[in-house]
């Protein structure tokens, strides 16, 4: 569990997911105008992903903005390549079946 805290430089609160909520409510959300979520490498695994939708759904139902910062595609937005998830693993941790990148061609092992 994270707990809430305070920026130390701005004094704004800092919400933590991890802790007693793991949706920003319609209190946290007062004030925002824009909501920004950042997606790391790799984030097709992990609680990042299923974080990030929560904030997004959220922000949507409170009528807040979203603006989604994502990387580069490495394989050029073209192909999809990785072993996906399987569905009976599928929770909090691992929530969709997005296929993690493979930075190879795994035809050629």
């Amino acid at each position: 569990m994270i707990a809430d805290t305070f920026d130390k430089r701005t004094g704004l609160p800092a919400y933590s997911l991890y802790g007693k909520n793991n949706k920003p409510t319609k209190a946290q959300l007062k004030g925002i105008d824009v909501s920004s979520s950042i997606s790391r490498i790799s984030g097709s695994f992990y609680t990042f992903a299923v974080c990030m939708r929560y904030a997004i759904e959220s922000c949507f139902e409170n009528g807040v903005a979203v603006m989604v910062l994502d990387r580069p595609n490495p394989l050029g937005g073209l192909k999809v390549d990785g072993p996906t998830l399987e569905r009976e693993w599928m929770s909090g941790v691992g929530g969709y079946r997005i296929p993690t990148f493979t930075p190879y061609d795994r035809r050629n092992r």
